[in-house]
């Protein structure tokens, strides 16, 4: 349903790629707006009572919740648009939709796991690597979060911070385009140029399970059998030019 739109406005707009931006930009601002207005609309004090009860009675009921719907929808970009304007609205504070959005940042990993599986049907040894990466990566996040999330103070030092960036933004309309340039595109970019010349060590060896290298033998025999057998055709197609010069001659 969104693929033809999107489709229809970058065809409006001639793949014209600051244009199209504009237009992403200008049409986030008025669904969240109207979003906003539309669950202001909506949410009772009965339907407030049940939101918090059920969604956001306790930590891992949050992330729970926030983890399922996520892996459910394939975007955390869409569950946390929703759940923002419900705090905005006062529904929840931030300290109990911490563990919605962790569970959320678990949820969307399925999208690479689930790619990465498909790649790895195969045997193929690229998918089974990327297999291995995507299983690194949700271990790690997993275990972050129980690690850290149960700590009082680590919790409280994200609310703090969260908190403070929004008293930054909430300065005015230059300072939050500044705090966002700032944070989402020149401190990444300067963080890539710092990088780029850093010396990768080369002593790291990947471990390669016996199955991949078993079929990378097979995969090699394969085309060495290829070359053999194309290298006898082209032998045998010299001597029939060869005969066929004589017989002419």
């Amino acid at each position: 349903m969104v693929e033809p739109i999107a489709e229809f406005i970058v065809g409006l707009t001639q793949e014209t790629g600051w244009l199209v931006l504009i237009v992403a930009f200008t049409l986030l601002y008025f669904a969240l707006q109207n979003l906003v207005k539309l669950l202001r609309s909506l949410l009772d004090k009965d339907l407030e009572g049940k939101v918090r009860k059920y969604l956001f009675g306790s930590a891992w009921q949050a992330m729970l919740f926030g983890f399922l719907i996520t892996t459910a929808v394939q975007s955390s970009s869409i569950t946390t648009s929703v759940v923002i304007p419900i705090i905005a609205l006062g529904v929840v504070v931030a300290i109990q939709a911490l563990p919605y959005f962790l569970g959320a940042n678990v949820g969307t990993s399925t999208t690479a796991l689930i790619a990465a599986m498909s790649l790895a049907s195969d045997g193929s040894p690229d998918g089974i690597a990327s297999l291995n990466v995507t299983f690194v990566h949700m271990v790690l996040e997993f275990f972050a979060i129980a690690l850290l999330f149960p700590i009082r103070k680590v919790r409280n030092m994200f609310i703090w911070l969260a908190e403070k960036g929004a008293d930054i933004l909430t300065r005015g309309r230059v300072t939050a385009i500044v705090y966002v340039a700032i944070i989402f595109y020149l401190l990444p970019f300067g963080v890539v140029m710092l990088t780029q010349d850093w010396q990768v060590a080369t002593d790291y060896e990947p471990v390669v399970p016996p199955e991949v290298e078993q079929l990378e033998a097979e995969e090699a025999e394969a085309v060495e059998d290829n070359g053999d057998a194309t290298d006898i055709l082209e032998e045998a197609d010299t001597e029939t030019d060869n005969g066929d010069n004589n017989n002419d001659g």
